[in-house]
């Protein structure tokens, strides 16, 4: 027997006025999922959750995967995405399952092996005004970051890490999460950049 209801152009019925659908990966036109966009178009025409999106493949029960990576995204940033080498953290930090927060991090683990940049080309942080706009990409964060600059004896970066992430208004840590990756990185200088800039 033929369904006597036919969809066209992947519009939607909804019937339920009071629960929010969120659109789901299927739920979008062939041209417009991201891993139909990257085969068809290139890597270049997918925003960065797009990317994470495919990587992450699904996302949980209470979350769609592009609502997780457009958060993860925002609440996160860039850099912080990147530095993070901890899963656990992570995992807690963004209220991801753990093994989320893993792949993010063994796919920035590989992208810093491949593309890491030689030691000569590293930025010189000299000044203050250096520093800030280093840490540019901290200033839209939701949250309190501390980042962790460390410098070799001529003022180059050698190391970058987020040391914490704590609230909107408070970050609580140990001086020893500060002065561990100078020791294991030899670093002649620490800058610190505590929040985010307002």
């Amino acid at each position: 027997m033929k369904s006597p209801y036919l969809f066209e152009e992947h519009n939607l019925i909804l019937d339920n006025a009071e629960k929010r659908y969120v659109l789901k990966i299927r739920d979008r036109a062939q041209d417009e999922k991201p891993r139909e966009k990257l085969l068809q178009s290139g890597p270049d025409m997918l925003s960065t959750p797009e990317l994470l999106a495919i990587i992450l493949n699904i996302g949980t029960k209470k979350e769609e995967v592009l609502t997780m990576t457009s958060r993860i995204m925002k609440e996160y940033g860039p850099r912080s995405l990147m530095m993070q080498k901890n899963a656990a953290t992570m995992a807690a930090d963004l209220d991801i399952p753990i093994n989320k927060a893993a792949q993010i991090i063994a796919c920035a683990e590989l992208g810093r092996r491949f593309f890491e940049r030689n030691t000569n080309a590293a930025p010189i942080l000299r000044t203050a005004k250096d520093a800030f706009h280093y840490t540019r990409d901290m200033h839209e964060l939701p949250k309190e970051h501390l980042r962790g600059i460390y410098l070799n004896t001529h003022y180059k970066v050698i190391h970058d890490e987020v040391i914490s992430i704590g609230t909107l208004d408070a970050n609580i840590i140990h001086p020893r999460e500060v002065f561990k990756p100078a020791l294991e990185y030899s670093a002649a200088a620490v800058i610190l950049v505590p929040v985010r800039y307002q």
